[in-house]
């Protein structure tokens, strides 16, 4: 079980000789995959792997904690002189005037449950930027309104897929 099975493609054309950084914090392949269906604590079904659907297949991925992923690719970027702004969030996207994304304009701060702006208020900021990278997680927002923006889902084969580790098992009394 884990809470991230990463799928390295993407992170091969970026940085192919990964595998050889002697920090890198990428260390655990998946050895296997199994895939069951839990009706109570002591009956479940195994599906057979040769019925699987391609996109929870895990061979060549591996387990790793995201956290430490990010903050290493972060740090490395850093070096290598981008701008990583954490914890402030974008609220809209500034296009430029023929249309191309040209930056971000965070939110507001400072806003009252009601709405109402106290005295700490702080309007949002244009950031402007050659390139701007979202980073919002599945299914962000704005990452959504680019989508609809420039219709770059239009041809696509088949949508997004999420997929999900799971960490802990809870039991809850019924009713609960």
């Amino acid at each position: 079980m884990s809470g991230n099975v990463f799928e390295p493609r993407a992170l091969n054309e970026l940085i192919p000789d990964w595998k050889t950084i002697e920090d890198f914090p990428i260390e655990t392949p998946v050895t296997s995959d199994v895939f069951k269906f839990l009706w109570n604590q002591n009956k479940s079904l195994t599906m057979p792997q040769m019925v699987m659907p391609k996109s929870i297949d895990n061979h060549g991925n591996f387990i790793i904690s995201l956290g430490q992923l990010t903050e290493w690719m972060g740090n490395h970027a850093e070096e290598q002189g981008v701008d990583i702004l954490a914890g402030i969030n974008a609220d809209q996207i500034y296009f430029n005037e023929d249309d191309s994304v040209g930056g971000v304009i965070t939110g507001d701060s400072g806003i009252a449950k009601d709405g109402s702006q106290k005295d700490t208020f702080e309007p949002g900021i244009q950031i402007q930027a050659k390139q701007t990278i979202f980073t919002e997680g599945a299914r962000g927002s704005l990452t959504e309104r680019l989508k609809s923006h420039f219709k770059l889902d239009k041809d696509a084969i088949s949508k997004q897929h999420y997929g999900l580790g799971l960490k802990e098992v809870w039991e809850v009394p019924e009713g609960h």
